[in-house]
């Protein structure tokens, strides 16, 4: 809008409100969208534009909406997931309870806000080959919405497909390959009484697979980590999950458990698997009591052997660098620490930025900053 219009607008406010021109620019910062929530309260950035440890220079911030008129976010607004697409140029979040919007990462402009959805939105995850994301029910659908995962067209964002779970789903994740789903459930067993399965779906007839990972096993993941309960190895031969103080390792093809990782003292909050297949990454939930020692701990895992490779105390969140050389970690209280995998030793460090992932070709980085706030970085050559 040009200036002088914006100038007419004003005036045109003020004459005809009686509550004068100050109240008239409040109500002009923050109008109220058509789902009756707020613009977030932009502020300023204060941590690092360059992350030199991992080559990243910040690109967006990306402000979701916001319950309050003011555009202070509270903890009702809150981001379920984001994920990017392998080619870094677009992120998909989901907000409680049920809107997602698509960004450009490069600019932070939205390309596209959905909002109401019947199911709600939950978990959120791109194909490898970046031609659909799939997304779970919010945390308040019930029924059988609930138990809906949607798979979207990414160009025209319109729903393509769904798949229906024997349960609840709090995760899903594309196998690289792009044509298996891993769809984690909570399956009511009786009244008030549940169990965790992992179901792997056949994406383009959308049916159940031939064989199915630890299909009626309990996996008793954290549902506080419902991001990284799941992971697939870069070949898609394996799929490991959380149970308890252990990681499984299932094979795809057979359906057999193939490794049990054992070696944490609290609950395995997350699993990742190293670009180059070599290692497997874990973490444990917190402490309950600061007289009990550090917050949570990451354990390095040899993929082929199951062997341990290093325990570092202190870590509740992992990520792994494009070339799977490093992984940055840390928790909620902390800086990251920039490890180095081989060895397990800690080579730098670097202010907190939340929950980070790199895109599939390694070139765009995001960052869950604070509520529904994400940050994209460009990593650079």
């Amino acid at each position: 809008m040009r200036k002088t219009q914006v100038l007419a607008v004003l005036v045109a406010v003020c004459l005809l409100g009686g509550a004068g021109l100050a109240q008239s620019k409040r109500r002009a910062r923050n109008i109220s969208q058509e789902t009756g929530r707020y613009p977030a309260k932009r502020v300023a950035w204060k941590g690092p534009t360059t992350i030199k440890p991992l080559n990243m220079r910040l690109l967006a911030t990306l402000y979701g909406d916001v319950s309050n008129p003011d555009g202070r976010a509270v903890p009702d607004d809150v981001i379920q997931n984001f994920d990017l697409s392998p080619d870094g140029s677009t992120l998909v979040c989901a907000y409680f309870p049920s809107t997602l919007i698509v960004w450009d990462a490069q600019t932070g402009r939205r390309k596209k806000v959905i909002d109401p959805w019947e199911s709600g939105f939950g978990d959120v995850a791109f194909s490898p080959d970046g031609t659909m994301f799939a997304t779970g029910p919010g945390n308040l659908t019930a029924e059988a919405a609930a138990r809906t995962v949607t798979l979207w067209d990414a160009k025209t964002y319109r729903a393509a497909g769904k798949i229906v779970s024997a349960g609840s789903v709090q995760t899903v994740r594309f196998s690289p390959d792009g044509k298996s789903l891993a769809v984690v459930s909570d399956v009511e067993t009786d009244p008030d009484t549940f169990k965790t399965v992992v179901e792997v779906w056949d994406v383009q007839s959308r049916k159940l697979a031939a064989v199915q990972p630890a299909k009626g096993r309990s996996i008793d993941g954290s549902a506080l980590f419902v991001m990284s309960r799941v992971a697939f190895s870069p070949d898609g031969s394996r799929l490991a999950t959380s149970t308890k103080q252990a990681v499984e390792v299932w094979d795809v093809k057979t359906g057999e458990l193939a490794q049990t990782l054992r070696g944490h003292e609290k609950d395995v909050s997350g699993v990742w698997f190293s670009p180059d297949n070599r290692f497997l990454v874990s973490t444990a939930e917190q402490q309950t009591s600061a007289d009990t020692g550090p917050l949570g701990e990451l354990v390095i895992w040899d993929a082929r052997t199951g062997e341990k490779v290093k325990t570092l105390p202190g870590y509740t969140y992992a990520v792994f660098s494009p070339d799977g050389k490093l992984i940055a970690s840390g928790n909620e209280d902390k800086e990251y620490s920039v490890i180095d995998v081989s060895t397990g030793s800690v080579t730098s460090r670097f202010p907190r930025l939340g929950a980070l992932r790199f895109s599939r070709n390694g070139r765009r980085a995001a960052s869950y900053d604070d509520l529904v706030v994400i940050r994209t970085w460009q990593v650079l050559k």
